[in-house]
């Protein structure tokens, strides 16, 4: 159950004021909708978006890094595009865009904290499972059963991926 306070809102102001057509999407952040540009539903959410761009670039230029810190960095850049476009539009499928960068950085932090720390390589079973999980998600129907029991199962893995990268793998 989405609390009330971050559920979509209705508004046909909104709507009529937006590129993107009414909001669709399950969240609907602080910003009321489309008050500087029909182009931008939430400037602020937006805007926040271009620091996370620029700094894992910033880092990558300026140090030497192995290839899974180039991967998570890359993985931060994702996650940011895809915020920018999903604060940018209050779309479903930019929701998905700003959402599944986030699995797949969980999926690359834990393998590098597996590798490094326990000296395990999970890597090929990680991103499977995280490459089926997207690949059903961004095939099925936003409410269809499969669709959902996936996104419960991508939070999950989200959830349990934190609970492992938080402890230390101890």
């Amino acid at each position: 159950q989405i609390p009330e306070e971050i559920r979509k809102k209705e508004s046909s102001q909104a709507a009529s004021l937006g590129i993107w057509g009414p909001p669709d999407a399950e969240f609907n952040w602080c910003e009321e909708d489309y008050q500087l540009s029909e182009w931008i539903a939430e400037p602020v959410n937006t805007a926040s978006c271009v620091a996370m761009i620029l700094l894992p670039l910033l880092f990558l230029a300026t140090h030497e890094a192995t290839g899974d810190v180039v991967t998570i960095a890359c993985m931060e850049v994702a996650i940011a595009i895809g915020s920018m476009l999903f604060h940018a539009t209050l779309r479903y499928s930019m929701q998905l865009a700003d959402e599944i960068p986030m699995i797949w950085y969980v999926a690359a932090v834990v393998c590098s904290c597996l590798k490094r720390l326990k000296g395990l390589n999970i890597h090929f079973w990680a991103y499977g499972w995280v490459a089926i999980l997207s690949i059903v998600i961004l095939a099925t129907e936003q409410h269809s059963l499969l669709h959902e029991i996936c996104r419960g199962l991508m939070t999950l893995s989200f959830s349990s991926g934190l609970v492992v990268i938080g402890w230390g793998i101890s």
